[in-house]
């Protein structure tokens, strides 16, 4: 992948294929240290690879920090999204690059909302930080920004042998279809020579964050294109989606499981084709909710910052 400035990458059909492989590529001296919030296929593929594993708290660095010191592991493996799909938050890169220095571990990247969006040249997060390092394992897709299937992961040549020989799940997969390669072969070009379209795209979030500032509705974060708006009761979220789909506006309401329980929002997410008159549209519609809205909100949570839940026990490292 030029434009992430790596030598090797493997191309690879499904992203639960790519977790799940990578995954299996360990011993059990691995351990696998991995934020409460990334994404669930990240979860359940360290779950299912047998290893070592801990949980720390979203971008809480003191409490990853203080796991990797306890770790007897012999090899470790700090696991962050890049772009959390959920919050739209973004991974501090260079801290979390710093504790895998400092404690000799890989750092596994899965950049799936940051590829193509983050950076000069649509380079991801690394590219976003300006940070190179051969602990950093980078992965990425091609079903987001790029608008096709599959994904990929770089890294270093070595490693990518590694995970050629041991991955079976990149082993007995299939190959992507001529049609998608040839595709993503020119939007991969577009994000590159295109780069009006990305600055479309964070004109029009930083639009969209300065209009909702005129409403009571709190936002999660206001980091990255996927700018959700926290309701917390489940019922609210899915009744104020209803009524801006019937007002012609297709909004997401997450909620539980996907989320922890009353913290419901709507997941805006902002792309390159929308026009100020769209988001004008949004930004009215709810200011016709706002009132019964903004009483559900306040009831159910009682502040405007989300509190993070404590995460789940870790297994012994």
């Amino acid at each position: 992948m030029a434009n992430l400035g790596v030598l090797s990458s493997l191309p690879q059909t499904s992203k639960y294929a790519r977790i799940y492989g990578f995954t299996g590529a360990r011993e059990y001296t691995y351990a696998y240290f991995s934020d409460e919030l990334n994404h669930v296929s990240i979860r359940e593929g360290i779950r299912m690879s047998g290893a070592a594993r801990a949980t720390y708290r979203h971008l809480d660095l003191n409490h990853l920090e203080g796991l990797l010191k306890k770790s007897t592991a012999t090899t470790k493996i700090i696991v962050t999204d890049g772009v959390f799909s959920q919050d739209g938050d973004i991974a501090p890169l260079p801290d979390l690059l710093q504790l895998a220095e400092l404690y000799d571990a890989a750092l596994y990247v899965d950049d799936a909302h940051g590829t193509g969006i983050l950076g000069e040249n649509g380079g991801g997060i690394c590219e976003h930080f300006g940070v190179t390092s051969a602990r950093i394992i980078y992965m990425g897709t091609l079903s987001k920004a790029y608008g096709g299937i599959g994904g990929f992961i770089a890294t270093e040549a070595h490693i990518a042998k590694i995970i050629r020989l041991a991955c079976s799940a990149y082993g007995f997969t299939s190959a992507l279809p001529p049609d998608q390669a040839v595709a993503l072969s020119e939007a991969v070009d577009m994000v590159v020579d295109e780069p009006e379209r990305r600055a479309r795209l964070w004109e029009n979030q930083r639009y969209f964050v300065t209009r909702m500032s005129e409403l009571p509705y709190p936002l999660v974060s206001t980091g990255s294109p996927i700018v959700p708006i926290l309701v917390g009761d489940e019922d609210a979220a899915d009744a104020l989606a209803l009524s801006l789909g019937e007002s012609g506006i297709h909004v997401d309401a997450v909620r539980f499981p996907a989320v922890p329980l009353r913290k419901a929002r709507l997941r805006i997410q902002l792309n390159a084709g929308h026009t100020s008159q769209d988001i004008d549209q949004l930004i009215d519609t709810l200011r016709v909710h706002q009132h019964g809205a903004s009483a559900t909100i306040m009831s159910t949570l009682g502040m405007t910052k989300i509190k993070r839940d404590e995460p789940a026990g870790n297994e012994a490292l």
